[in-house]
């Protein structure tokens, strides 16, 4: 083993055989695995549902108009009826109702009034019995409109509409959290295949290594320049690196199911994943990372919609002191005739109107707790909020401190990585001239292959820990720009 720079080559040259390999980067990854991920088709559908919510409000907020029949009313019974002599008596009655109408509903959100119009027209037809004559009549109104405002009570259809609409705005920024949280799902099930695949090249590159390591000793035993523990030895390691390389091949394999399943590939389709793109370019200034993360879009909706509901709790229990009042007016023409054609003659004019009043004489006490309860849960969610914002912005700052520090010890492990490689190569080189055992040699290869594990172990957890703060901050520190508008 010369060096590890061609590690790669030997399984690239391999798995490039099979006609079914797809190469597989991370920013494909990340492309494969937003497309299917089905949190965020979730996410999405919530996002929907609520604006069909708000259409439906909004629609119910349009006047409604409405068409109304009764065609007919049959009704043939003996019925308990008042008689001229102011007696009672049960009498035969058979008649028939007909009647249409036409009204007009009207809600108004700022003051939660409703307003009315109808136009009706009914017809009585009582039938011939022995009691009766066959009579018809005919009642019209023409017009009615009418008016009803509560008084000193909580609006909830203003309210509804004001939480729709905090809903979607949360909703929408919750959207890019959950787009956020698959790619580090992507990022984390990456890396292990990764990992996997870096310990089958290595397990293969030290078969290849060994054979010919047992070949040169082989050779030199022939003439007696090296002892034949060191071919025991040898063979030793042949029969281990088999074992080895058979349980990277498992963990492989067992890596890119997982890989596959979550982005909902064939798993019979051979996979080839490429180095990951190095994220040392990142610059990260904590401050403003903090301010990101406490002030982005999702968290401000979120904690705006929490206080909005609680604050909503507090007014409703306010106007709930027991006091009911309304006022209902309406105005319309009305008349009746037995004749259809007379209807719009002689029209009567009709005025109701109604101030209701209902003022509890118990129940004060439990009004007043109701308002504490709401007080006390308002205060806790200041709290929790206030609490919740310095836990993020601790966790940020932990999370830069470690993305710093990895991104310092990249360059450092490269540097480890070709160090080690040199050291190799001259102990092998030693080896060979029969001036270094097996296991000066073997030392050194272990050490070249902890270097090269080191340094895609440190690579590959700062591009995790980087994609972690992109999901706290909700910001995407190479591109410069926030990921919620």
């Amino acid at each position: 083993m010369k060096t590890l720079l061609p590690i790669f080559l030997l399984l690239f040259s391999v798995m490039s055989i099979a006609q079914d390999t797809l190469r597989l980067s991370l920013p494909e990854t990340f492309t494969r695995a937003i497309a299917n991920a089905i949190d965020l088709q979730v996410a999405e559908s919530r996002i929907r549902e609520n604006q069909y919510l708000i259409q439906r409000l909004q629609n119910q907020l349009q006047p409604q108009l409405f068409l109304n029949g009764t065609l007919p009313n049959l009704s043939r019974a003996i019925e308990l009826r008042p008689l001229p002599d102011g007696r009672d008596a049960f009498v035969n009655r058979s008649t028939m109702n007909n009647g249409v109408s036409l009204s007009l509903f009207y809600q108004f959100a700022a003051t939660g009034g409703t307003f009315t119009a109808s136009s009706q027209l009914n017809r009585l037809d009582i039938f011939a019995t022995e009691q009766f004559d066959y009579n018809k009549t005919y009642f019209f109104t023409p017009i009615a409109v009418g008016f009803n405002q509560p008084l000193f009570q909580f609006n909830e259809l203003k309210w509804q509409r004001e939480r729709y609409s905090l809903i979607n705005a949360e909703l929408t920024a919750r959207e890019a959290v959950v787009r956020e949280e698959v790619l580090l799902q992507a990022v984390q099930f990456y890396n292990r295949a990764y990992q996997a695949q870096i310990d089958v090249t290595l397990a293969q590159n030290n078969i290849t290594e060994t054979n010919a390591l047992y070949d040169i000793r082989s050779r030199q035993a022939a003439i007696a320049k090296v002892q034949r523990v060191e071919i025991l030895r040898l063979e030793s390691e042949q029969q281990s690196n088999a074992i080895e390389y058979e349980q990277a091949v498992l963990d492989l394999e067992a890596a890119l199911l997982e890989l596959k399943d979550f982005l909902l590939l064939e798993r019979d389709v051979n996979i080839l994943l490429e180095e990951p793109p190095n994220v040392a370019d990142a610059l990260i200034d904590p401050d403003f990372a903090v301010r990101m993360a406490t002030e982005n879009q999702f968290i401000q909706a979120q904690n705006t919609l929490r206080l909005a509901e609680a604050e909503a709790e507090i007014e409703r229990t306010n106007m709930d002191n027991g006091l009911e009042m309304s006022i209902d007016v309406s105005l319309g023409l009305n008349t009746t005739d037995d004749q259809l054609s007379q209807l719009y003659t002689d029209l009567l004019d009709r005025q109701t109107a109604a101030i209701t009043l209902s003022v509890p004489l118990t129940g004060g006490k439990q009004r007043q707790l109701n308002r504490d309860i709401a007080a006390e849960q308002l205060m806790r969610e200041r709290l929790g909020i206030t609490q919740e914002l310095t836990d993020i912005s601790r966790e940020v700052l932990t999370s830069i401190q470690s993305f710093n520090l990895l991104v310092k010890r990249i360059e450092l492990e490269r540097q480890n990585q070709a160090v080690s490689s040199k050291i190799y190569e001259l102990v092998r080189q030693q080896f060979t001239l029969s001036k270094k055992s097996i296991i000066d040699l073997n030392i050194a290869r272990a050490e070249q292959e902890q270097a090269f594990r080191q340094y895609y172990s440190t690579l590959l957890a700062a591009i995790e820990q980087y994609y972690r703060l992109r999901q706290l901050c909700l910001y995407d520190f190479v591109e410069g720009k926030a990921l919620v508008e």
